[in-house]
């Protein structure tokens, strides 16, 4: 069918709004330029009939409901007349200068902002003479940023809208150009993952406990059989088998015992469930990196810096670094030198600068 290849890309939208006579009339001059164009050799009371093919099922019936004579149904005009009739009533001056009164850009692009600013003046009744200064107040009030509206209130009575568009134009344009030159530039700095050899290296834990090393978002996902502690460099998450998934940031470690969750940012002191100062609840393993306090299931303070003391009571395992002083449910202290300690069932190397892995059991010492 000939009408077929050149009907209108979109029909009309009858959702009633604002906005709906200026749709009709957009619809209007798509069906006119066919009109005058491709379906130029077409009759009158063709044409009429393309119209009722393209204004959809809502637009036929409103023709249903016109009772139009048989003159009248070979009139095109008659038909724009009709549907203009319509949709007049429904633009409503004083609802269209309400919305123009209260118009935000609210983060949309400046050309999307000014065009329904436009449409809306058009629709508010007011005299054509005033429409760029309607436009011009909408845009300086409504406008997001405030540079802008410093800007154009600092022209004064010399603002004019091609003046006030501008100045808005080249804000929109500079902050976007900073903003995709500041993404590159986080792109550019952004550190490399560690790859899975550098992981199994770095990881203070024992080969035999592995179970599986993957890469998560860039990251490392090491997953560990049992509640045994789990060192990460770098940004990564750890699974403990049965237990809640622990989030370092950095390069601190973090293990969990149980089911509770430590999360680790640089050598800040520990947060688990809700409790200040590292509070852990249950029994878990904590690492702590620097000068933070620790206090497990409720008892004694574990403070592990350098080589200061820490106490434990219950089924627990702590992890300290080189050389420092473990105390045990109040025994004798129990010094970590490498892994020559008689109470050290599962030990693994240390080597300089790189943190000692030990699991402390309270049945060695009672």
């Amino acid at each position: 069918m000939v009408s077929a290849g050149f009907e209108p890309r979109r029909r009309i939208d009858w959702t009633p709004g604002p906005d709906l006579p200026q749709r009709l009339k957009r619809f209007r001059q798509k069906c006119e330029l066919l009109f005058d164009g491709p379906l130029k050799d077409r009759t009158v009371k063709q044409k009429c009939r393309y119209v009722l093919l393209w204004v959809g099922d809502y637009g036929l019936d409103l023709y249903n409901t016109w009772n139009l004579s048989e003159a009248d149904q070979d009139k095109l005009d008659e038909y724009w007349k009709r549907f203009e009739q319509h949709v007049k009533p429904q633009s409503n001056h004083l609802v269209n200068r309400f919305y123009l009164r209260n118009l935000k850009q609210n983060n949309r692009p400046l050309d999307e902002f000014l065009t329904e600013g436009n449409l809306l003046i058009q629709n508010s009744g007011y005299p054509d003479e005033i429409h760029d200064e309607l436009m011009q107040d909408a845009l300086v009030f409504g406008v997001d940023s405030d540079t802008v509206r410093k800007k154009c209130i600092a022209e004064g009575n010399e603002l004019t809208l091609i003046k006030a568009r501008e100045i808005a134009r080249t804000e929109e344009a500079t902050r976007q150009q900073l903003k995709g030159e500041q993404s590159s530039s986080l792109l550019a700095v952004r550190p490399m993952p560690p790859s899975i050899l550098q992981i199994k290296q770095l990881l203070p834990i024992h080969a035999s406990l592995i179970v599986s090393i993957k890469r998560v978002s860039g990251c490392a996902a090491v997953r560990i059989n049992g509640c045994v502690s789990a060192g990460v460099i770098g940004s990564a998450t750890v699974r403990v088998s049965g237990c809640a998934a622990v989030r370092i940031n950095g390069c601190v470690s973090a293990g969990v015992i149980g089911c509770a969750t430590v999360r680790v940012s640089g050598c800040a002191a520990v947060r688990v469930s809700g409790c200040v100062s590292a509070g852990v609840i249950g029994c878990a393993t904590v690492r702590v990196s620097g000068c933070a306090t620790v206090r497990i299931s409720g008892c004694a303070t574990v403070r592990v810096s350098g080589c200061a003391s820490a106490g434990v009571i219950g089924c627990a395992t702590v992890r300290v670094s080189a050389g420092a002083t473990v105390r045990i449910s109040g025994c004798a202290a129990v010094r970590v030198s490498g892994c020559d300690s008689a109470t050290v069932s599962c030990c693994v190397g240390a080597s300089s600068g790189v943190s000692v892995a030990v699991r402390v059991t309270v049945s060695v010492c009672i």
